[in-house]
C-alpha cells in the first residue's frame, strides 16, 4: 500500500493527542540502553557507569545492533582497560570490539553483530517498519519524527549493584534534512506532554540518548513508521535539537557507508 506523508498540522495534533502515548510506548520498545563501568575509578567521581543507547535491524540480510559510532568509541576506550558492557536486561557481557561490524569514517553510526537469542535477553524488539525496501526515504521537511532513549541523566546506581535507567520520549517535526542529518528542534512554545510524563526542563541533558533511532511517522492506510537514522547528538551544546544520521548511511547488511 503506497504510503503518504503526514502534514505539519497532522503531526501536530498527534503529538497533542492520545496516541503520541502509544508511539511512545512502541519507541521505547526498540531501544534499549549499552552502558559499562568505568575501570579506573576516581572516587571523586559519584557515578562510575557510562551509557548510550542501541537497538536492532533485521532487513532481510540477518539481523545486527546499530548504536552511535561514539557510543562504541566511548565502550571500547574503557574495554581497552577490561570493561565489558551489558545491552538492555540482558545479564550478558559483550566486548563490542569483537562483534563490530562497521563504524562510519564520515557518519556517527557504528553496527555490530548480534545473535537472535542475544537480543530476546535484552527485551528489546528488531526494528521493522513499513518500508518495502532498503535504504528508507529521509522524512520530508516537517514530517512527524519521534524517539525514544536514555539519558544518562536518568541512570542511577542501586545499593543491589543493578542500574536503573529513565526513558526519555521525543515526537516532533523533522525541521532540517540534510545529505547527512535529520535534525528536529524542540520547540518550547510548541511543547506538550504526553499522557503520563513529564516535560523535561528547560536546557535537559539528554546525552545518553546517542545510539537511540529517530523514526518517520507515516500513513499507509494505518498509521505506521519507517526509520528515519540514528540519534548522535542532542545534548545541551546544540541548544535543543535532536540530530540524527540518515538510516541510508546502513545497508541491509549492516555495512556504514559514509
Amino acid at each position: 500500500m503506497p504510503t503518504r506523508d503526514l502534514t505539519e498540522e497532522e503531526a501536530k495534533r498527534l503529538a497533542s493527542g492520545p496516541l503520541s502515548f502509544e508511539l511512545a510506548k512502541m519507541a521505547r520498545k526498540y531501544a534499549a540502553p549499552v552502558f559499562w563501568s568505568l575501570p579506573k575509578v576516581n572516587e571523586e567521581i559519584g557515578d562510575h557507569f557510562r551509557n548510550g543507547t542501541t537497538f536492532f535491524m533485521d532487513h532481510g540480510s540477518g539481523v545486527f545492533g546499530v548504536t552511535a559510532a561514539h557510543v562504541y568509541d566511548g565502550f571500547a576506550e574503557a574495554a581497552a582497560e577490561g570493561a565489558r558492557c551489558r545491552i538492555g536486561r540482558s545479564p550478558l557481557m559483550f566486548d563490542l570490539r569483537e562483534r563490530l561490524k562497521s563504524r562510519g569514517r564520515n557518519v556517527d553510526i557504528a553496527t555490530y553483530r548480534i545473535a537472535p537469542d542475544e537480543i530476546r535477553l535484552t527485551e528489546a524488539t528488531v526494528l521493522s517498519g513499513c518500508e518495502s525496501s532498503w535504504p528508507p526515504a529521509p522524512p520530508a521537511r516537517n514530517q512527524g519524527v519521534f524517539y525514544a532513549g536514555y539519558p544518562g541523566l536518568e541512570r542511577k546506581a542501586l545499593e543491589c549493584g543493578c542500574i536503573e535507567f529513565g526513558r526519555c520520549f521525543g515526537f516532533g517535526l523533522a525541521t532540517s534534512i540534510s545529505p547527512r542529518d535529520v535534525s528536529s528542534v524542540i520547540e518550547r512554545e510548541d511543547i506538550v506532554p504526553v499522557s503520563g510524563m513529564a516535560l523535561p526542563p528547560l536546557s535537559y541533558d539528554f546525552a545518553g540518548m546517542s545510539g537511540a533511532p529517530m523514526l518517520t511517522l507515516v500513513e499507509t492506510g494505518v498509521l505506521s513508521w519507517r526509520l528515519a537514522g540514528v540519534i548522535y547528538e542532542c545534548g545541551r551544546e546544540l541548544g535543543e535539537i535532536v540530530k540524527a544520521a540518515r538510516a541510508d548511511f546502513i545497508d541491509q547488511a549492516g555495512e556504514v557507508l559514509g
